[in-house]
Parts: C-alpha cells; structure tokens; sequence
C-alpha cells in the first residue's frame, strides 16, 4: 500500500478480526529492511520495557508553565 496510514487502517481491521499480529516495512534496493510499524517489535497497546516515550512531561497539568513566562526568552513552553 502506498501510504503507512492505509496500512494501519488494513491492519487494525484484520488484527480484530482475525486476531493476527502484522508488520509492516520498506524494503530498499540494496537489500536494507526498516520497520514502520511496530518500530520496536512491540505493538502499542503492549508494555515494552524498554520502549521511550515520546513527548512525555512528567508533571501535571498544574505544574504547566504560563505562556506568557516564556514568550520573549526565545524558549517554547514544552522545552521548559
């Protein structure tokens, strides 16, 4: 399929009905095979151990910091 959103459409329908666990990857010229999805080999809904997480802050929504506290440092609110 030509694009990775068509593949998870695809693929999340038949993990549902037929309870399969699919990959999909690009395979280059010269042999060279990266996943696209799972990265990791783990799906999402899965705990990985050693999996990152990606835009995670670990803090609550409270502890946010004001917009306007950051506006002419030259920082943006979530690098804070």
């Amino acid at each position: 399929l030509a694009r990775k959103e068509q593949c998870l459409a695809l693929g999340t329908r038949l993990r549902s009905k037929y309870k399969i666990n699919y990959q999909f990857y690009r395979v280059f010229p010269n042999g060279e095979v990266q996943y696209l999805h799972p990265k990791d080999g783990v799906y999402p809904e899965k705990v990985n151990a050693g999996r990152q997480g990606v835009g995670q802050n670990f803090r609550s929504i409270g502890k946010n910091v004001s917009p306007i506290e950051v506006k002419f440092t030259g920082k943006n609110v979530f690098d804070i």
